[in-house]
């Protein structure tokens, strides 16, 4: 008898309640979650990378991110790839915001942008668990509910040793250049090569175990 199973790797997520007067209720509302966005955390050096609106996909660090979401929860989500994982989030730095498909969630209408992300979209596109053509509707409730409880220790992470907060501030492309948007991303990346670590976006593939 053949009995088939994936191989699973776990990623960490940062889920934050925001205090926006009436765009977080309308998420909350909409998503049915007690949370209205979601961050990926990088486990190389501690660093947030979201797709924040308004803004684009950047890196912040842990203070910057409970600053704006004082309610805050990290858990574990299990992946086909770590290495995968983290090096698409990694090329999504410097990209828009997707605001036509947060709108068009809202309104219960399909739209997806490969060029642009929401918050969910880019973490669902990431984790290599999820169809295409479907990322704009998952929400931050379908991401925590595949996650387990897990403190991550960002205690242990010196951010500025890795990008300085100017670096970190100018990954935003609302901010920041294509220099120094590229510049993040290569330091990020340079991380996983130190640590011999797979950075090619070669989507992975489910390996099944096969057992006698």
């Amino acid at each position: 008898m053949l009995n088939c199973q994936v191989n699973p790797h776990a990623v960490t997520l940062i889920f934050g309640l925001g205090t926006h007067p009436w765009i977080t209720p309308l998420i909350k509302i909409r998503t049915r979650s007690k949370f209205s966005h979601v961050a990926y955390v990088d486990p190389l050096s501690g660093l947030i990378i979201e797709a924040a609106g308004g803004k684009g996909v950047r890196v912040i660090s842990f203070d910057d991110f409970i600053a704006k979401y004082p309610h805050w929860h990290t858990a574990t989500m299990f992946v086909p790839c770590v290495q995968y994982t983290r090096q698409f989030m990694i090329e999504q730095i410097g990209k828009p915001y997707d605001h036509k498909a947060f709108w068009a969630y809202v309104f219960a209408q399909n739209w997806e942008d490969p060029k642009a992300w929401t918050c969910t979209e880019v973490i669902a596109a990431a984790s290599g668990m999820h169809r295409g053509r479907t990322f704009s509707r998952i929400t931050p409730h379908d991401l925590y509910s595949v996650t387990r409880p897990h403190r991550f220790e960002f205690e242990r992470y010196d951010f500025n040793r890795i990008l300085t907060r100017e670096e970190r501030w100018a990954s935003d492309p609302s901010i920041g250049t294509e220099q120094t948007i590229l510049n993040a991303k290569t330091k990020l990346t340079e991380l996983a090569l130190k640590r011999n670590w797979d950075t090619s976006l070669t989507k992975p593939v489910f390996k099944p175990i096969i057992y006698a």
